[in-house]
């Protein structure tokens, strides 16, 4: 799977931005709509200025390190330790979650259930604040307080997201389920008449 895979499933979008630790370094990239990755800056300096766009996501990365920060190493996961700036959650995450809404059968694996809990986990975090706010506002009503907490929850990319995903997960779900319920009407019809047929001719 590559960035363009995550690109059509609306998980990323053109000029989305990337980005990676190295030791002192900061990296950032920007995303194109074909999923490859220009506009690089190292600590905000912009790098590779007239460089073709790179390809796919190790190659990037590669090059920030190998070519900017003169290490080579070769256990460097740019998946897993590069982070979609926009929606805050690392590409490897986004990875999976394409996979789990996208794919019809996909096998179980580890790193899909890590991802599953790590997203359970950022929405009960969402939730454990918005029942706090709620608590504080019934008190409030029921004259209990004098105040209440009036600052607004913001919810983070990362969640809305997810909640994205879903929401298309289970759109592209109904329409599939529709054209399979159609298909099995038509088939019975089909049948039907051909039973007639039958009773005609005899």
């Amino acid at each position: 799977m590559s960035l363009i895979h995550l690109i059509n499933a609306s998980l990323i979008s053109k000029n989305d931005e990337i980005y990676f630790h190295f030791k002192e370094k900061y990296y950032v990239g920007t995303i194109d709509e074909l999923g490859m990755v220009f506009k690089t800056t190292c600590n905000g300096v912009e790098v590779f200025i007239g460089n073709l766009p790179f390809e796919n996501l190790t190659d990037w990365a590669d090059a920030c390190i190998q070519e900017i920060s003169k290490e080579y190493i070769t256990r460097f996961s740019a998946w897993k330790r590069c982070t979609h700036k926009n929606s805050g959650l690392v590409l490897n995450n986004l990875r999976q979650l394409c996979n789990v809404f996208t794919v019809p059968k996909i096998p179980v694996t580890n790193g899909t259930i890590v991802t599953l809990q790590q997203t359970i986990s950022l929405l009960l975090k969402n939730v454990d604040a918005l029942e706090a706010q709620n608590k504080s506002y019934r008190k409030y009503i029921y004259a209990e307080s004098e105040n209440f907490d009036e600052i607004p929850i913001t919810l983070p990319a990362s969640v809305l997201t997810v909640a994205k995903l879903y929401d298309k997960y289970l759109h592209d779900k109904c329409i599939t389920e529709t054209k399979i319920g159609n298909k099995k009407r038509k088939g019975k019809k089909v049948v039907q008449l051909d039973q007639n047929i039958l009773q005609m001719l005899k």
